[in-house]
């Protein structure tokens, strides 16, 4: 009868020390998510800043977003369309940006995309903004 008050009461401990162990690890992750949410997490651009775009990859009209992709060394190389215009307006109403770097590389792109894309880059241009152009052969390789 001795052994089995002695297993019990170790049982018991046990539950307990992992009970306390697990409550002290979801207060500590608790605490690191309300200290996070706490801060800002919108950029603010300084004043006479310029916004870069590099356009390297598939320009799509939805991106497939693929988590496991950086676990297997692959690079997501798929830009969503709206995404990319919704940069350019803000950017455009944004008094701080006054223009645009525009770094286009390996580059594909259905022909309607292009033309949304340039629709919009005009209507940014229009603004009284600029657009500087750097294509892969304007850059010097060593």
């Amino acid at each position: 009868m001795k052994h089995f008050f002695k297993t019990v009461f170790a049982s018991t401990l046990g539950v307990l020390i992992a009970l306390g162990i697990v409550m002290m690890a979801s207060f500590f992750f608790f605490i690191g998510v309300a200290a996070s949410a706490g801060g800002s997490s919108e950029y603010k651009p300084k004043d006479n800043s310029v916004l870069k775009l590099s356009l390297n990859g598939e320009i799509v009209e939805q991106a497939n977003e693929n988590p496991f992709a950086e676990l297997m060394g692959e690079e997501n190389t798929q830009l969503a369309l709206p995404n990319i215009i919704k940069a350019i307006r803000r950017a455009k109403s944004n008094e701080k940006i006054k223009g645009i770097y525009l770094e286009a590389g390996n580059l594909s792109v259905l022909y309607a995309s292009a033309e949304a894309l340039r629709r919009e880059l005009e209507d940014f241009k229009s603004s009284g903004k600029f657009i500087v152009h750097l294509s892969c052969k304007d850059r010097k390789f060593k």
